[in-house]
Order: C-alpha cells, then sequence, then structure tokens
C-alpha cells in the first residue's frame, strides 16, 4: 500500500551535502509536503519503511521551512501516529525530538 519514496534532492551522497540552492530548496519543500492520493506525505512513507536517515533528512527540510510535522493523512495519521502502530520506537524518539505533536 505504501509505494516506494525516493526524493533524490533530499538524499546527499555520503560526505557530499547538496548546497541548499533556493530554488532547489523550494522544489525539495514542494515534494516533501505534497500529499499522494492517500493523504500521505515523503515522511509518512519514509516512516512506514523505516528509512531512518531519509526520515531525518525530511524533517530537517521541513523545519528549515517552517513546516510541521503532524501533517494528517485519509485516515487522520500523523507520521509520529504511524511510527508508534509500525512499532518503530527509533523513529518514534527522533520524530519527538522534533517536536512532533504526540496528540
Amino acid at each position: 500500500h505504501y509505494p516506494v519514496y525516493y526524493m533524490p534532492h533530499v538524499v546527499p551522497e555520503p560526505h557530499h551535502p547538496p548546497a541548499l540552492q533556493p530554488e532547489n530548496l523550494l522544489a525539495e519543500i514542494s515534494l516533501a509536503t505534497h500529499q499522494d492520493e492517500d493523504g500521505d506525505t515523503a515522511l509518512h512513507i519514509a516512516v512506514v519503511q523505516g528509512e531512518i536517515s531519509i526520515v531525518c533528512k525530511l524533517i530537517r527540510l521541513l523545519l528549515l521551512a517552517h513546516k510541521g510535522l503532524d501533517i494528517h493523512n485519509n485516515l487522520r495519521q500523523t507520521p509520529l501516529h504511524l511510527a508508534v502502530i509500525t512499532k518503530q520506537s527509533n523513529m518514534v524518539d527522533v520524530l519527538l525530538q522534533a517536536r512532533a505533536d504526540p496528540s
């Protein structure tokens, strides 16, 4: 049900982080905040797939853009809800440290 989601501009090569160019940043923010037909964002999908490094990069990008982490999908689930449902305590910790709302 959750497709593989790859964000080439958000996942840098090891030891070679891309420079944050304004035009790239806007495109990355748009991609990161886009909701699919189920209401899921890249963060929802990365959490379900257990992609902790992508989750961390998406969190940094969303916080840099002053966007919240608590976007609800069509089932009213946030990425934090999905981390709990899928029993990924490391994801729960990362999201809570980034100030995801536990309510």
